[in-house]
């Protein structure tokens, strides 16, 4: 059934992308309409994808099982029988064993919060993959580790699963943040957003040790987001021990910004046809001991004039070679060899306060010096608590060590201890102390869905105060900068103008509808209000056939299950996921 489910998903991706191409859908003709969201996915969240709402309004679904499928499991959670809000919490905590190198968690439905903060003591570590092409989108997901077993060349996968096994693949998922995850041992991408995942963030994570076993086709990169990605913001992000892709970015406006990449040999690129502005300001690009060759921004613009980078204090470490901050890229010899392909001098911007933050809400992301960027990263980036595997990442970037030869603990959680959840006697997700403080019933199940006076919802509310107390208050509370860093933040108007964390407003009104929060301009003055009509009606064309293509492969899983109906206790397991090969 996972092949026509994946065909269904497929066509729902194109006719997402042809929504896009056409002005409708997420971000639309956005220029004329920007606007901070009334209310952002959580404190903390910035950049492009601030404005997701994830599973606000929806139900509460409680994972209290380790077992990957089943009544109570991540699985069921992922891909429930019902498409519907939801947030999703975790009364258990520790590893979650994915069997088989062949067999994914998979994400069928959008529109959900993902809160792995709520796992009591050790935290949530999945031993597999997640694969959710196509869900739809409108996704928050925070403080999750998502760690696939390196697939080998003695399993004699790497030719068949090796060339498309992301640890996490999100392609097909715009208005998405991810927040706080540690993510490692992909085959392909670590991340992958590669198609139609617009309108994101990707913020405060760990992207770590990718499997060098995938080579050629299978590659062995960090993360990718575009083509078809704009509007897509990259921020405080941890990436090393990759051969390249750190990040791969192709469709601007779409913003990298105060990352830290570490032995990663051609790091900053395209790799796609690429066009649109790129703001690339504070991030650290620190050569390590796995390539000789180091390319810390390869601009390889397939269409030469279609792109601008707005590019300020960018700090990169080759030793040897070329060590300091670079505003000009063409003012070395190390810079202007890492941009030398395709694009011109005559692209580069020096300044960035005029980058057009091009979106139909947008929230800015505080921008750090490099120095102070550099400490911040590797305090809090990352899930939490920390394992070992991003412990030891960590001090590999500290020290100029490493070895990128992903050598997986035997025991997942080491140095962690799982706890155990609090008292939930409704089973609405809070803990019953917490709602007598906050001044809710205990034993009400339906409060969750309650308007609290900041504008979220109880439920949000609580996991929003979980995910602030594992880092040691708000993400903006950074340790200070070390002796002799810079005290300029890289140049934005963006920057100037973004309010701190810290200055939350608790007044905030009530949660407005996702109608509300975006802007639409749907008014064009410029004779082609009849094109756009027209391409309205093909669209809904279109998204007729998807539906029905999607409604046929459900029957077809459907009369599977009536005729196979798993057993309840020794469930065989799903059928290996379809290998997507068609894109690079």
């Amino acid at each position: 059934m996972n092949a026509h489910r994946s065909v269904a998903r497929r066509l729902g991706v194109a006719l997402m992308i042809a929504m896009a191409a056409t002005g409708f859908g997420a971000g639309g003709d956005a220029r004329a309409s920007r606007a901070v969201p009334a209310l952002v996915a959580f404190p903390g969240a910035e950049g492009f994808g601030a404005g997701a709402t994830g599973g606000r309004g929806g139900d509460v679904m409680i994972v209290d099982t380790l077992e990957p499928f089943g009544p109570g499991s991540l699985g069921d959670a992922l891909a429930p029988e019902d498409c519907r809000p939801r947030t999703v919490v975790f009364a258990v905590s520790g590893v979650i064993e994915v069997p088989g190198p062949s067999y994914d968690l998979e994400l069928t439905c959008g529109d959900l919060t993902l809160a792995g903060q709520t796992a009591p003591g050790a935290g949530i570590t999945v031993h597999g993959r997640i694969d959710g092409y196509g869900a739809g989108g409108n996704l928050i997901i925070r403080h999750l580790r998502v760690r696939p077993p390196p697939i080998t060349d003695d399993e004699g996968a790497v030719d068949d699963l090796g060339l498309r096994y992301d640890a996490l693949q999100l392609s097909g998922n715009p208005n998405t943040i991810l927040d706080h995850l540690s993510l490692s041992w992909g085959s392909d991408e670590t991340l992958d957003m590669y198609e139609f995942s617009p309108d994101s963030t990707v913020q405060w994570s760990t992207i770590e040790q990718s499997n060098p076993q995938g080579t050629g086709e299978a590659h062995n990169d960090g993360m990718i987001a575009g083509p078809d990605s704009p509007r897509f913001t990259v921020h405080h992000v941890l990436m090393a021990h990759h051969e390249a892709r750190c990040p791969a970015v192709a469709s601007g406006p779409l913003e990298v910004i105060n990352n830290v990449v570490y032995d990663c040999k051609d790091a900053l690129v395209h790799h796609n046809p690429a066009t649109g502005e790129f703001h690339i300001a504070g991030n650290t690009f620190l050569q390590g001991p796995s390539h000789d060759e180091f390319t810390p921004m390869y601009f390889d613009d397939e269409e030469p004039g279609g792109t601008t980078y707005w590019l300020s204090q960018n700090r990169i470490v080759a030793p040897g070679r070329f060590e300091g901050v670079v505003d000009d890229i063409s003012s070395t010899a190390l810079a202007e060899a890492a941009f030398s392909a395709g694009a011109t001098a005559s692209q580069i911007v020096l300044t960035p306060s005029d980058f057009t933050q091009e979106s139909a809400t947008y929230q800015p992301v505080t921008v750090e010096p490099p120095d102070a960027a550099f400490e911040s990263v590797l305090a809090i980036a990352g899930a939490f608590p920390r394992d070992q595997i991003t412990i030891e990442t960590v001090d590999d970037v500290r020290t100029g060590g490493g070895d990128w030869s992903p050598d997986p603990p035997s025991d997942l959680l080491a140095g962690l201890t799982p706890g155990i959840a609090p008292a939930d006697g409704d089973r609405d997700g809070m803990a019953d102390d917490w709602e007598t403080e906050h001044g809710l019933d205990p034993v009400d199940g339906d409060d969750y869905a309650t308007a609290m006076g900041s504008g979220y919802t109880a439920i949000e509310e609580y996991v929003n105060g979980l995910a602030d107390a594992l880092v040691g208050g708000s993400p903006a509370v950074a340790p200070p900068p070390p002796p002799g860093a810079t005290d300029e933040p890289p140049t934005s108007d963006a920057a100037a103008a973004a309010p701190s964390r810290d200055d939350t407003d608790p007044s905030a009104p009530a949660t407005p509808s996702r109608a509300s929060t975006v802007q639409e301009n749907t008014s064009r003055g410029d004779g082609t209000t009849w094109l756009a009509i027209v391409a309205l009606v093909a669209s809904v064309t279109a998204l007729v056939v998807a539906g029905l293509a999607l409604r046929a492969a459900n029957r077809l899983r459907q009369h599977a299950a009536d005729v196979h109906p798993p057993p309840a206790a020794a469930a065989p397991l799903p059928p290996p996921a379809a290998s997507r090969s068609d894109r690079p």
